[in-house]
C-alpha cells in the first residue's frame, strides 16, 4: 500500500479526517488498526507495527491472515464478517503472533463510524490480554481443584451469594438428596425442607445477614431412606477487599445419629429432672393451664429451672417459676429446694413480696445458688394476679391482639440480703392469656430483643389458636424454631377463654400429660383432640391416625361414662413407640380383653377393642383408688434414627 503521510508506515486514507486521525493514533502506545466499511484492513499505527513485526510495507489488507493463530482464524474472519454486514460491534479474543515469534492473547475491538462523507470506516484497538489469560487459568485450575476436593467429601458443600440464591453446590448434595443439582441451584434448594420448617430456616438467614455467620440444625431430605435426618449447616460470609461482591461459604452435615445417640443418653437425665418438677399441677376451675420443661441442648442438660402451681383455697393459686444460675445435679437440687420452699412460705403468708422477702434469706442462710424467680397469686373470684419478681423475666399478658411485658423486677434471690422487693398486680378481667417463662426461650439467639419480640408476637397469635395440643409448647416452637435450647426452658400458660371445666398439660420433650374432670364431656373431647395433635407432631406423617383415634376415643368415653372426676392421661413418647397411660378415680376393673358371651350386648367390648388396635394392654385397678391402663401405641416417631 502507498504512504499519504508521515510518520504512519503504511496506509491508504481516504479523507482528510482519517488522515488526521491517523496521525495522533500512531503517537498512541496502543495497538490500533483502520479498515473500510466492507471490512478490508487499510491501515495499523506504528505501535501495531512494533509489536507483530509487521514491516512498514505490509499489505495491512493480509494482517488477520498473517498473524492470527491458524486455530482462530477461520472464527475470527466470521466474527469480523458478521460484524460489517450488520455494522455491530466487533468484539473477539484471539492468539496473535508477536515480534519475538511467539503467539500471545489479545483482544481486538472495533465500532463502525460514519465519516463527513457519509463513508463507513472501522476504527479499533488491540490490547494485550496475556496476564489477564493467567489469571482466568489460574482461577481456572483453583476451581477444578475446588471441585474435586470438595466432591469427594463426605459433606455437603454451597456456595450462595447474598441474598442467599445458591450458585455452587457439590455431587454430595445430589447423592443424599437425590435432587439434581441444575434443580437445587438458586432457591431450588428450598425443596428439601420439610414443609413447616422453612419459616424458621428463613428467620435464622435473616439473623445470619445480620452477624455475618450461620450455625444451625435442620432437616433435609434423605433420599436414601425416604425421610427427613437432622442436619448442621454452618457458612460465613466472604467479601472482596472492597467489600463487594459478598458470597456465603458454608458445609452441611449430617448429624441425625449423634443426635440420636446424645438423646439416649439423656434420658436418664430427663427421668431425673422430671422427677423434681411437679408431677401434676393445680387444676384451676375455667382455665386452662399448660406446663412447658426442655432441657438444653448439652449433654449435661440438668439445670435449675422450675414452674408451680398450687391450690391456696377460697380461688386462690399460688404460681411460681424460677431459674437457679448454673448447671447440673447442684443446681437441680437447689431448685428442687427454692421450689417447695416458695409453697410452703405461701401457706403461711398471704403476700407475694413477703414469701419472696423469706426465701431470699433461706438461700442466703442455706448458701444456695443465686436464682430468679416470680411467685405470685392468681385470684381466680377477681381475676387479677398479684405477684413479686426478683431478677426474673416479665410475664406476658394478652388482651384482645395485643401482647404486653407486664410488671418489673428487681435483684435476684440470693444476692444481698438488704433487697427492695416490690409488688405488681395484673388485672386478668379482659385477658385471654397469661404467659411466665425462664430466659431460656430468649437465649438460643444473641440478640435477646429481637427474640423477645418473637416470644411476643408468638403468644399473640397462639392465644388465637383452636385448641393446640400445648399452649406452652407450641409458643416455645414458634418463638425458637427449630434452634435448640442453649439453656433450660420452663414455661407456665393460664388460657382464660377454653371454656368450663379444666385441663393441663405438662410436656418434657417426649412426654406430655393432661388432667381434665370427666364430669365436662366437652372438656374431655377436647383434650382427645389436643391428645391425638400432640401424636401428630411427632408420628410419621404418612401414618394414619385412624386406628390410635380409635383407641384414645374409647379410654375417654369410658371414663366419661363410668369415672365420673379426675382423670390424668399421660403419652410417654421416649421410646420409639407411643405408650399411653390412662388413670381414673371410678370403681376399678379387671383387665379382660375379649368379647362378652353376649355378642348383642354393648358392655364389654371396649378393652377388646383396645387390645386389637394397640399393644401390651394393660389394665388393673390402682392402690389409691380407680382405675389405671396403660398400651402401647403403633405409631413411630418421624425423627427416629
Amino acid at each position: 500500500m502507498r504512504d499519504l503521510h508521515e510518520p504512519s508506515c503504511s496506509g491508504a486514507l481516504a479523507s482528510l479526517e482519517a488522515g488526521a486521525w491517523s496521525t495522533v493514533a500512531d503517537a498512541y502506545p496502543a495497538m490500533l488498526f483502520m479498515a473500510s466499511a466492507n471490512g478490508t484492513m487499510e491501515w495499523i499505527n506504528r505501535r501495531c507495527h512494533q509489536v507483530t513485526g509487521v514491516p512498514c510495507d505490509f499489505d495491512a489488507s493480509q494482517f488477520w491472515l498473517s498473524l492470527v493463530h491458524p486455530a482462530h482464524l477461520s472464527e475470527v474472519l466470521a466474527s469480523w464478517q458478521q460484524a460489517t454486514a450488520t455494522r455491530q460491534p466487533f468484539s473477539e479474543e484471539l492468539l496473535c503472533r508477536f515480534a519475538d515469534g511467539q503467539y500471545h492473547w489479545v483482544v481486538a475491538k472495533a465500532e463502525s463510524v460514519l465519516s463527513a462523507t457519509e463513508r463507513g470506516r472501522w476504527f479499533g484497538t488491540i490490547l494485550e490480554i496475556d496476564d489477564r489469560k493467567e489469571i482466568e487459568r489460574a482461577l481456572l485450575k483453583s476451581e477444578l481443584r475446588f471441585r474435586a476436593l470438595t466432591d469427594n467429601i463426605e459433606q455437603i458443600v454451597c456456595v450462595a451469594d447474598a441474598d442467599w440464591n445458591v450458585t455452587y453446590l457439590n455431587r454430595r448434595y445430589a447423592e443424599y438428596t437425590g435432587i439434581p443439582l441444575a434443580q437445587a441451584l438458586g432457591s431450588g434448594w428450598r425443596r428439601a425442607i420439610p414443609e413447616g420448617e422453612m419459616e424458621f430456616l428463613e428467620r435464622a438467614l435473616s439473623d445470619a445477614t445480620a452477624t455475618g455467620q450461620l450455625s444451625y440444625e435442620y432437616r433435609l431430605y434423605h433420599s436414601a431412606s425416604g425421610s427427613y435426618r437432622w442436619n448442621w449447616v454452618r457458612a460465613h460470609r466472604v467479601s472482596d477487599l472492597a467489600g463487594a461482591n459478598a458470597q456465603w461459604f458454608g458445609t452441611i452435615t449430617d448429624i441425625h445419629d449423634q443426635r440420636a445417640v446424645i438423646e439416649k443418653k439423656n434420658e436418664a437425665l430427663d427421668a431425673f429432672q422430671l422427677a423434681l418438677l411437679p408431677r401434676q399441677i393445680a387444676a384451676v376451675p375455667n382455665c386452662g393451664v399448660s406446663t412447658l420443661y426442655v432441657s438444653a441442648s448439652e449433654e449435661a442438660r440438668i439445670g435449675g429451672d422450675w414452674y408451680d402451681c398450687f391450690d391456696l383455697g377460697d380461688g386462690r393459686y399460688g404460681v411460681s417459676i424460677g431459674d437457679v444460675v448454673g448447671h447440673g445435679l447442684e443446681a437441680s437440687a437447689a431448685m428442687s429446694r427454692i421450689r417447695q420452699y416458695l409453697s410452703a412460705a405461701a401457706e403461711e403468708e398471704s403476700d407475694p413480696v413477703t414469701v419472696i422477702r423469706r426465701t431470699n434469706t433461706f438461700i442466703l442462710r442455706r448458701n444456695l445458688p443465686v436464682a430468679t424467680a416470680i411467685f405470685g397469686i392468681l385470684d381466680t373470684s377477681r381475676r387479677v394476679f398479684q405477684f413479686c419478681s426478683a431478677g426474673h423475666p416479665a410475664p406476658i399478658v394478652i388482651k384482645g391482639e395485643r401482647a404486653e411485658l407486664a410488671g418489673g423486677a428487681s435483684v435476684p434471690l440470693g444476692v444481698m440480703t438488704d433487697t427492695t422487693f416490690g409488688a405488681c398486680a395484673i388485672d386478668l378481667s379482659d385477658a385471654s392469656q397469661l404467659v411466665l417463662y425462664t430466659d431460656g426461650v430468649l437465649e438460643y439467639s444473641r440478640d435477646l430483643l429481637t427474640a423477645e419480640r418473637y416470644l411476643l408476637v408468638a403468644a399473640a397469635v397462639t392465644a388465637r389458636l383452636q385448641n393446640p395440643a400445648s399452649r406452652a409448647a407450641e409458643i416455645v416452637k414458634r418463638t425458637m424454631g427449630a434452634h435448640p435450647p442453649g439453656d433450660d426452658i420452663a414455661m407456665l400458660v393460664f388460657s382464660f377463654d377454653v371454656g368450663g371445666g379444666s385441663t393441663v398439660s405438662h410436656r418434657l420433650e417426649t412426654l406430655m400429660s393432661w388432667q381434665f374432670d370427666s364430669r365436662d364431656s366437652r372438656v374431655a373431647y377436647r383434650v382427645r383432640e389436643q391428645v391425638l395433635q400432640f401424636l401428630r407432631e411427632l408420628s410419621n406423617p404418612d401414618q394414619e391416625l385412624f386406628e390410635v383415634k380409635a383407641v384414645i376415643g374409647e379410654l375417654i368415653a369410658n371414663a366419661v361414662e363410668h369415672a365420673p372426676g379426675e382423670v390424668h392421661l399421660e403419652v410417654d413418647w421416649s421410646g420409639d413407640r407411643a405408650v399411653l397411660r390412662m388413670r381414673d378415680h371410678g370403681p376399678g376393673f379387671t383387665a379382660n380383653a375379649s368379647l362378652p358371651r353376649d355378642m348383642m350386648s354393648e358392655d364389654g367390648r371396649g378393652l377388646y377393642l383396645i387390645s386389637v388396635l394397640a399393644d401390651d394392654l394393660r389394665a388393673s385397678s390402682h392402690f389409691e383408688g380407680g382405675a389405671e391402663v396403660s398400651v402401647r401405641l403403633r405409631l413411630h416417631k418421624h425423627h427416629a434414627a
